[in-house]
C-alpha cells in the first residue's frame, strides 16, 4: 500500500517558502527605501546647490564686481554685467564695473559700507529648475531704503548651479527692452528767520551766527540716508545745527519705464519731507546796525548785542569779515572786567560809598601797577573809583576781599562754565581762579590771564541790567541757563554804570532819552613801558546791551564808545 508524506515534512516546506518570500519582500522594500531616499537626497542637494548659487550672484552684484555676475549664469552673456551696472547707474550706486569694491574688507566692514544687502529664502522645486525667493535691501543715496523682492531661477548644469536669468531677476516688472529710472527733488531750502518773522539777510557779518552752506562731503552724506554727495547742506552755526529741519528731504519715485518711455510700474517711492523755517533771535535791523557801526574803525572790530531780558543774542558782526571775533575773540577785557569785582565787592557787603584808595601805583610781589595817565585820586568812594576807572582803587579792593570772593563772582556772571556759551562755535569768559599774589592783582583789572569774548561782556552788562545772568542763545525761547544776582549786586552795579556815563569816564555815551549806563575799557595786549591796547566798551539802554572791542585802537572811552553809541543811537531811544 502506498503511503504519503508525513504532515510534519509537508510544513517544513511551505515555512521555507513563505522565509524565502518574505526576505524577498523585504529586500524588495529596502531597495524602494533606498531609491525614495536617493531621490530625495538629490533633490535636497539641488535645492541647496540653487541657494548658495543665489546667494553667491547677489553677494557679487552686492559686492560691486559686476564682471564675475556672467560666468554665474547659464548663458554668460555679458549684458547681465550691462543690466546690473545700468541699475546701480539708476540708484545712484555709480559704475561698479571691473572689480569687487569690498573684495578686501572683512565681513564686518562691510555690511558696514555696501549699500546693498541680500536675504534668501527657502528654495522651491526638486527637478533641474529650482526657484528661489529672495529680498535684496538697497540703501539707495540720497533716498532711503527700497526693498526689491525678487525670485531667482536656478538651473542645474552637470554639477554646478547656473542662475537662469532674465530682466525679471531685478524687478518682477521688468522686462526685455525696458529700464529702471529714478527721479529725486530735492526741496528748495527753508530760510532762517530773525526776530520780525522774515528770513535773515545773507552776509559775512552774519554768518557767524546763523551760519554758511556748502556741498555736503561723501563723510557727511553717510551720516544721512537722504543726504547725496554734493547736496547743499549747512556746515556751520544754525544752518548745522537745524539742518535737517531748513533742508526736509528729497522725494523720489523707482519705476520701470518701457521703450516708448511710459512709466509700466512703479517699484518705490520716497514721499520726502516738507523744509520748514526755524526762527532765530536775530535782529534784522540791529544786525546791519551792528555791521554798519564797525565798518569804519580802521581796526579788527566786533560788536555783540543782547536782550537784557532773556540773553537772547540780537546781534553780532565782526570786521574784517572771516574771522568771527564777536564770538570766537578772546581778549583780556580790562577794565570793564571791574563789573565782575565790583560784583565781588559787593558780594563781601561793600557799597557804593565805601571807601577806597586811588594811589599813584599798586605793588603786589614785587610787580608795580599803575593807572592810565597816571591819575591819582586819593580815597574816593567805591562808586567815584569806577566812574574813573581808578586800577589802583581796584587792586587794593581786591587784594582785602575774602579769599574766593572775586572767583565766585565771576562764576556767578558766567566765567568758567566749562561749556561754550552758545550751540554755534563760541567763547565766553576764563577766568583764572587760583590765582594768587600779582596774578590774582591783575585779574581784578581785567589783565593777566583774564580772557573774554565780547559776547561774554555783553552778558555782564546785560546782567546788570534784568538782575539775572542769562546764558546767551540764538533760537527763542527761555535762556539755557539763568540765575540772578543778589539785589544789592544789581542795584550797586547799575548805580556804578549811571556814573560812568553821568560824571566818569564814558561821559559822551550819555544819551538824550532812554539813560545809557555803561563801563570803559583799556586793556593792554603786549610789554613794554606803552604797551598796545585794545578798547572796549560794554552798556546797556533800554533792554538792550551791547559790547565793543577795536583791536589795538587805544582807549576805550575814544575808540569803542563811539561805536557803542552810534548803535544804540540807532536801535533805541
Amino acid at each position: 500500500m502506498a503511503t504519503g508524506g508525513s504532515p510534519a515534512s509537508g510544513r517544513s516546506h511551505r515555512g521555507k517558502f513563505l522565509m524565502i518570500a518574505l526576505v524577498c519582500a523585504v529586500l524588495l522594500v529596502g531597495v524602494g527605501v533606498f531609491v525614495v531616499t536617493h531621490t530625495k537626497s538629490a533633490a535636497s542637494m539641488r535645492r541647496q546647490q540653487a541657494s548658495a548659487a543665489t546667494a553667491k550672484f547677489l553677494r557679487t552684484w552686492a559686492d560691486g564686481n559686476l564682471s564675475a555676475l556672467p560666468a554665474q549664469t547659464v548663458t554668460g552673456s555679458a549684458a547681465v554685467t550691462q543690466a546690473y551696472n545700468t541699475l546701480d547707474l539708476a540708484l545712484g550706486l555709480g559704475s561698479r564695473v571691473g572689480g569687487s569694491a569690498a573684495a578686501h574688507a572683512t565681513a564686518a566692514q562691510q555690511a558696514a559700507v555696501l549699500p546693498i544687502r541680500v536675504q534668501t529664502g527657502e528654495p522651491i522645486g526638486s527637478g533641474d529648475l529650482i526657484t528661489v525667493p529672495a529680498t535684496v535691501i538697497i540703501n539707495v543715496p540720497g533716498l532711503g531704503t527700497w526693498r526689491d523682492p525678487i525670485t531667482m531661477h536656478v538651473r542645474a548644469s552637470g554639477s554646478k548651479a547656473l542662475i537662469d536669468w532674465s530682466p525679471q531677476s531685478i524687478a518682477p516688472a521688468l522686462k526685455a527692452g525696458d529700464h529702471i529710472q529714478m527721479t529725486r527733488t530735492v526741496p528748495t531750502r527753508a530760510a532762517i528767520l530773525g526776530t520780525d518773522g522774515q528770513p535773515v539777510p545773507a552776509g559775512a557779518d552774519v554768518s557767524a551766527l546763523v551760519g554758511t552752506l556748502g556741498a555736503a562731503t561723501a563723510t557727511q552724506a553717510k551720516t544721512d540716508p537722504t543726504l547725496r554727495t554734493g547736496d547743499i547742506i549747512g556746515q556751520s552755526g544754525l544752518q548745522a545745527s537745524s539742518d535737517a529741519t531748513l533742508r526736509g528731504a528729497p522725494s523720489g519715485n523707482l519705476t520701470v519705464v518701457d521703450p516708448a518711455g511710459h512709466v509700466v510700474a512703479t517699484l518705490a517711492r520716497w514721499a520726502g519731507r516738507t523744509p520748514a523755517p526755524v526762527t532765530s533771535t536775530v535782529n534784522a535791523t540791529m544786525q546791519a546796525a551792528a555791521a554798519q557801526s564797525i565798518s569804519h574803525t580802521g581796526h579788527p572790530s566786533a560788536l555783540v548785542a543782547i536782550d537784557t531780558t532773556n540773553g537772547a543774542v540780537l546781534a553780532a558782526a565782526s570786521n574784517p569779515a572771516g574771522y568771527p571775533r564777536a564770538l570766537l575773540g578772546q581778549y583780556p577785557p580790562g577794565s570793564t572786567f571791574k563789573m565782575v569785582t565790583l560784583t565781588a565787592a559787593l558780594m563781601a557787603g561793600r557799597t557804593l560809598t565805601s571807601p577806597t584808595t586811588c594811589s599813584p601805583t599798586a605793588t603786589v610781589n614785587g610787580q608795580t601797577f599803575h593807572n592810565a595817565g597816571g591819575e591819582s585820586f586819593g580815597t574816593i568812594p567805591l562808586q567815584q573809583a569806577f566812574a574813573v576807572s581808578c586800577n589802583t582803587s581796584f587792586i587794593n579792593l581786591a587784594v582785602s576781599l575774602p579769599t574766593g570772593t572775586l572767583a565766585s563772582a565771576a562764576k556767578l556772571l558766567g566765567c568758567n562754565t566749562g561749556h561754550s556759551p552758545l550751540t554755534v562755535p563760541s567763547f565766553g569768559c576764563s577766568y583764572p581762579a587760583s590765582a594768587t599774589g600779582n596774578a590774582y592783582a591783575a585779574s581784578a583789572i581785567g589783565q593777566g590771564t583774564v580772557l573774554t569774548s565780547p559776547l561774554a561782556i555783553a552778558s555782564i552788562a546785560a546782567a546788570a541790567d534784568s538782575g539775572t545772568w542769562h546764558q546767551t542763545h540764538i533760537t527763542p525761547g527761555a535762556a539755557p541757563d539763568s540765575h540772578p544776582l543778589p539785589a544789592a549786586v544789581v542795584a550797586g552795579l547799575q548805580g556804578a554804570m549811571r556814573a560812568v556815563v553821568t560824571t566818569g569816564t564814558g561821559t559822551a555815551a550819555n544819551l538824550p532819552g532812554t539813560p545809557v549806563y555803561g563801563k570803559t575799557g583799556t586793556a593792554e595786549i603786549g610789554s613794554g613801558s606803552n604797551p598796545p591796547t585794545d578798547a572796549w566798551f560794554a552798556a546797556f539802554r533800554g533792554n538792550i546791551a551791547v559790547a565793543v572791542v577795536v583791536e589795538d585802537a587805544g582807549f576805550g572811552a575814544t575808540a569803542a564808545l563811539p561805536v557803542a553809541t552810534n548803535f544804540l543811537t540807532t536801535v533805541t531811544h
